[in-house]
């Protein structure tokens, strides 16, 4: 059975015409198969192409197992609805010396 393709909206086509290809292709690097194009798409538009910013959100959700929906949560997050926590940093710290003991 062949697959039924779908155009993308014009809505979606507009967020995409946004995105900066390199910064796109540099998340898609960074984030290692946890996040799908679309994904990083969305992400990078909402964010206004802010690299920065979406990676360090990504980070956050990989340290907080209690964050089901990743995307959900960063696109919230860039909204402005919630706020990355202050011990955040000592999460990242004993994230990355835990990373070289290993």
């Amino acid at each position: 059975k062949k697959k039924k393709t779908v155009a993308p909206s014009k809505k979606a086509l507009e967020r995409e015409s946004k995105v900066d290809n390199n910064t796109l292709s540099k998340l898609m690097a960074y984030a290692d198969g946890h996040l799908t194009s679309a994904e990083c798409v969305q992400l990078l538009a909402k964010a206004e192409n802010d690299y920065d910013k979406v990676v360090y959100l990504f980070n956050y959700t990989m340290l907080d197992k209690k964050i089901v929906n990743k995307v959900g949560w960063m696109i919230s997050a860039l909204d402005g609805n919630w706020e990355i926590p202050a011990n955040y940093r000592e999460q990242l710290q004993a994230a990355a010396a835990k990373k070289r003991l290993n």
